[in-house]
């Protein structure tokens, strides 16, 4: 707010007790205070340079003009003002299942000064207005600001981890029978759980059997490639 509360005679050096001050945007002069000016003292709310012109006048003395040139800078954004309601939050129970899934919930409610949030994951050179997603079995570190409005700083960055936990199934080996001096029948198995389709799993079964062994039972066992989405139960067969 700017508000004179007195004004000096131009070129007599003579302050103005008890003035009545007008305020305007634009140059005020004898001929135009009382029509461009206003009694009011100039209020700015918005980031800028503005010049405020003001017009003192008394009956028992000269009239002075004057100007100040006010700047306004943005103000700090308080990521606080929320509360843990302005925070985003790493979503809970995600599993992988061979779909794009969102890490993060978004802040129920903004900071103060905040127009929108931005997110990126760490190490990304850019942002983005869309809340992080990721298809893998995995830990992520993401980061997240508050972006502020016209007259307020964007904030500094803020770190956020969220998990997508391995699918859990099971391969299963089965059985098989045959008879003694024939070829061992093809090997195979079943997959069991939150298997996607389509995922490789290279599975590979194997037996201590062979077309000249001796009657009697042999393991079947079966061996997969560890794929880091799915965490494996392997059960044998005979």
């Amino acid at each position: 707010t700017v508000n004179v509360t007195s004004g000096t005679a131009g070129g007599a050096g003579t302050e103005i007790p008890d003035a009545e001050i007008y305020y305007a945007r634009t140059e005020l002069t004898d001929a135009n205070y009382e029509q461009e000016g206003s009694r009011s003292a100039v209020t700015l709310t918005d980031v800028g340079t503005v010049t405020v012109y003001f017009y003192a006048v008394n009956k028992n003395y000269k009239p002075a003009a004057g100007k100040e040139t006010i700047t306004i800078s943005k103000a700090d954004l308080d990521p606080a003002s929320a509360g843990n309601s302005g925070k985003p939050a790493a979503r809970s129970g995600l599993t992988y299942n061979g779909k794009n899934q969102k890490l993060l919930s978004a802040p129920a409610k903004l900071p103060d000064g905040c127009a929108k949030m931005q997110y990126r994951m760490s190490g990304a050179s850019s942002w983005s207005n869309s809340i992080p997603a990721a298809v893998k079995a995995g830990t992520y570190t993401m980061e997240y600001r508050y972006v502020g409005d016209k007259n307020h700083k964007t904030s500094a960055a803020f770190r956020i981890k969220a998990s997508i936990a391995r699918a859990k199934i099971t391969i299963t080996a089965q059985d098989k029978t045959g008879p003694r001096e024939t070829s061992i029948k093809k090997l195979t198995w079943k997959v069991t759980g939150a298997y996607v389709s389509g995922d490789n799993l290279g599975i590979k079964a194997s037996t201590t059997a062979k077309k000249t062994s001796k009657p009697g039972k042999y393991k079947i066992s079966v061996s997969w490639n560890k794929n880091p989405n799915y965490t494996a139960t392997l059960k044998n067969a005979t």
